[in-house]
Parts: structure tokens; C-alpha cells; sequence
């Protein structure tokens, strides 16, 4: 419908909802890259929100499978807006990135 009431096809204005949200990257621990190369497995999905020490993601080793995962954590909290795909992931490869709401901004 919104489509429709853009194009003047169906009268009356689009139904627009605020979806805009300031966010900023307040430092470079916003950005979460990997210490090692294997199988990257998410454990935070995309917008949600987490806390500091929260579990981000683990890496697993292909060649050692016995081998404990490395535990990837953040050490901000934030909203979730960026993330590795899930797959292979190379040591120095960003993993996700936690944003914060812009100060003074609700």
C-alpha cells in the first residue's frame, strides 16, 4: 500500500515508521576482530543488545576439533550492528562491531 500511496495510484500519505536510531562507535573496542583462523559460530545475533564479558562469538579449530573453541567477548555493551558471516573466519578478520546510542540522544 505504502508503494501505492507514493505513486498517487491510492490516495493518502505513506506509512513511514521512525525506524532511524543514532549510534556511534565510542572506541576501538567497539570493533571485536579475531585472534585465530577456523569456523566462526555466532552467539549474538544482529541487534541485540549485550554487555560487556558477553559471549560475541567462538572460533573453532578445524585441523584439532578436540581443541577448546577461542571464546571471542566484548568489553562494551551495546546494540550488535555488524557480524562476521557465518563460515570461515582469518585471524585479523572483524568479527562485529558493537555500537553505542549516541550521548544526549534517547
Amino acid at each position: 500500500m505504502n508503494i501505492l500511496k507514493h505513486t498517487g495510484v491510492v490516495a493518502g500519505d505513506p506509512d513511514i515508521p521512525n525506524l532511524s536510531h543514532l549510534i556511534h562507535t565510542p572506541t576501538g573496542d567497539a570493533f571485536i576482530a579475531s585472534r585465530t583462523d577456523g569456523l566462526f559460530e555466532i552467539c549474538a545475533e544482529l541487534g541485540s543488545h549485550v554487555n560487556a564479558g558477553d559471549l560475541i562469538a567462538r572460533v573453532h579449530y578445524l585441523e584439532d576439533p578436540d581443541r577448546a573453541p577461542t571464546l571471542m567477548t566484548t568489553n562494551i555493551s551495546g546494540l550488535v550492528v555488524c557480524r562476521h558471516v557465518p563460515g570461515l573466519i582469518t585471524r585479523g578478520d572483524c568479527a562485529a562491531v558493537i555500537a553505542e546510542d549516541w550521548p544526549g540522544i534517547k
